[in-house]
């Protein structure tokens, strides 16, 4: 719980997630740690791992190295990937809200709202990828078909505001 203006405010992610970042398929120790502060009162709700160039750099080497195979999946795998990740947001739906409010400051109601887009959005990706299998090029010889096998990364600031892809 966190105590803010005499009320108490769940924190519903304590001891909810690994203390470290995910590159590759495992959890690494963080560099180090960064508070998350409240942007409404600066008050200081918790911490979060920072990675550091080292880490980016083994996180993008491990995404290249599996970039071809996972270009190559089926597309009914990537559709179970993406409705798996929709139905593990969705099973913890009312604890997000509260997060996203703890860590940008935002009305709650937005940040249900949030929640909202992010559920259609993994829903809609996972059931186009159904429907998609590739992109076909007009005039090319034996209808060549393209399709992505890439990645993206992104960094942010420690609360999460703004991003850079990579």
């Amino acid at each position: 719980m966190y105590e803010h203006g005499g009320r108490s405010v769940s924190r519903p992610h304590d001891g909810a997630f690994p203390g470290g970042l995910p590159i590759g398929d495992a959890w690494e120790p963080a560099a180090g740690t960064a508070e998350v502060v409240f942007p409404y009162d600066g008050s200081v709700i918790g911490r979060a791992p920072g990675g550091d160039v080292t880490a980016a750099r083994r996180a993008v080497d491990e995404a290249l190295t599996v970039r071809q195979t996972v270009g190559r999946l089926p597309f009914h795998v990537r559709r179970n990937a993406l409705l798996a990740v929709h139905d593990a947001v969705a099973a913890r739906r009312d604890d997000f809200p509260q997060l996203l409010m703890l860590e940008t400051g935002k009305p709650l109601v937005d940040c249900r709202v949030e929640v909202d887009h992010t559920l259609l959005t993994l829903h809609t990706a996972g059931e186009e990828a159904a429907r998609l299998h590739g992109e076909t090029l007009a005039a090319r010889p034996a209808a060549e078909r393209r399709r992505s096998d890439g990645f993206l990364g992104t960094q942010t600031d420690r609360c999460g505001r703004g991003y850079r892809g990579v």
